[in-house]
């Protein structure tokens, strides 16, 4: 996948692999499951059958905060949604830099060019990118307790097959946050 800036500040992901597009249509799902949105501001540690203020605070917290937050995120996804439907395939003969066989596995192998999604995400889209890629990382930490990236690398050969799939989305949708990031802060690098 290649990330490139537009001229109006946007952002395109082009050359999504298929592996990747699969990866990134399970986004809307995961990040809108609801498991990464800190429910419970004061952590398991605070008891509040003695501490009136913390029964209080996460009171207010739940009727207040959590449904203004669920809505954030419900509107973040939906936005991604959208510009996932508005997907475009693309092969060889809609890019004239990308020929058969030139070395950058643009080839299936049969002699047709290798097909691949161009995602266009508007500029005021990129920010709800970027919070729905970490609902859904949150999301996969809190049903999965996958712990540190570089721990995890290491630890994928090892995991049982549903688990690592899982764990491959955290880090590919972690991949695409620093890519969006780099991005937007004007940093070299695809």
């Amino acid at each position: 996948m290649r990330v490139g800036v537009r001229e109006d500040g946007g952002v395109v992901l082009d050359r999504v692999a298929p592996v990747e597009w699969v990866m990134l249509r399970e986004l809307p799902e995961i990040a809108a499951s609801g498991r990464g949105v800190a429910l419970d501001p004061l952590g398991k540690e605070v008891d509040e059958t003695t501490d009136y203020d913390a029964a209080s605070l996460r009171e207010d917290w739940s009727q207040f905060v959590e449904p203004e937050l669920r809505s954030h995120f419900a509107g973040q996804v939906a936005l991604l949604a959208g510009d996932l439907e508005a997907a475009e395939t693309m092969d060889a003969s809609d890019d004239p830099e990308s020929l058969i066989g030139d070395g950058d596995g643009e080839e299936r192998g049969d002699g047709k060019p290798q097909r691949w999604m161009r995602i266009v995400i508007p500029a005021d889209h990129v920010e709800p990118w970027y919070g729905a890629l970490n609902q859904a990382r949150l999301a996969l930490e809190a049903s999965e307790r996958l712990g540190p990236a570089l721990e995890l690398i290491e630890e994928l050969a090892e995991m049982d097959p549903r688990r690592r799939r899982l764990a491959v989305l955290f880090l590919f949708y972690g991949g695409v946050q620093e890519a969006l990031l780099g991005r937007m802060l004007g940093m070299s690098g695809e």
